[in-house]
């Protein structure tokens, strides 16, 4: 499977501003990583809402740094595998929950 080396996502810079289409360059896994061809993802319907919130609602987790790539369950199949990945190869379908 040919991975190509840059990628579109909706990417957020600003909370409450607009997802934006961008190309990024394609990530390559480490050692215990899975890469996704990505088919299908949500996107949280009240992310403004949940980003705006974030310090108040979860003050033991840091908030991502903006600009930065948001999604829900998404599904495809995969790319690459890391050398140290077991049990997955290219091709195989996921869900990643």
């Amino acid at each position: 499977m040919t991975i190509p080396q840059t990628m579109i996502a909706a990417r957020m810079h600003t909370v409450g501003g607009e997802l934006r289409l961008e190309t990024l360059e394609t990530p390559r896994p480490g050692d215990m990583d899975v890469l996704v061809r990505v088919k299908a993802c949500g996107i949280v319907p009240n992310l403004g809402n949940i980003l705006a919130n974030w310090t108040t609602w979860f003050p033991h987790m840091p908030l991502p740094p903006l600009p930065a790539v948001f999604g829900l369950d998404p599904a495809g199949e995969v790319a690459s595998v890391g050398r140290l990945v077991h049990g997955l190869k290219p091709g195989d379908r996921v869900y990643v929950n």
